[in-house]
């Protein structure tokens, strides 16, 4: 158990000297929950006040797909555009949803056919800027 918390404590440090140590403001951290939740883990055994898990060091924590040790600084643009990212993410799987149920219910449209084309025009229109944001944000990342 208690190789376990030192594990998370140097996850910790590692993370606030990464921080301290980072070229640019950082305005953001992603991360995937698994190392989020590590990280939660080790502060509330180490004593923590309750405060919002979402934030690091006053910094916002967004949440992004990735291995168990996935976490990465943003600066002010990256998380902007990861900001956007999620939104359109957001919007796609509502449009997703809206897509699945009128296949689900195509019998009951007069004009299927047109609606689908509205349809997968509007998830191909998605789908071309997630892409376009997800270059700039590897852009961003190379610079």
């Amino acid at each position: 158990m208690q190789k376990v918390l030192g594990m998370g404590i140097r996850m910790i440090e590692k993370l606030i000297s990464e921080i301290r140590a980072s070229r640019f403001d950082v305005s953001a951290i992603e991360m995937s929950p698994q190392y989020h939740l590590k990280i939660v883990q080790e502060m509330v055994s180490y004593g923590a006040q309750e405060q919002d898990s979402r934030i690091f060091m006053g910094i916002p924590i967004l949440f992004v797909m990735g291995d168990d040790s996935y976490c990465r600084l943003l600066n002010a643009e990256q998380h902007k555009l990861r900001d956007k990212y999620i939104d359109l993410l957001k919007l796609y799987k509502q449009k997703y949803k809206q897509f699945k149920l009128f296949i689900n219910n195509t019998h009951k449209f007069e004009s299927g056919a047109e609606v689908q084309f509205t349809d997968t025009s509007e998830l191909e229109s998605i789908v071309q800027r997630l892409n376009k944001i997800e270059n700039q944000i590897k852009l961003f990342s190379n610079n």
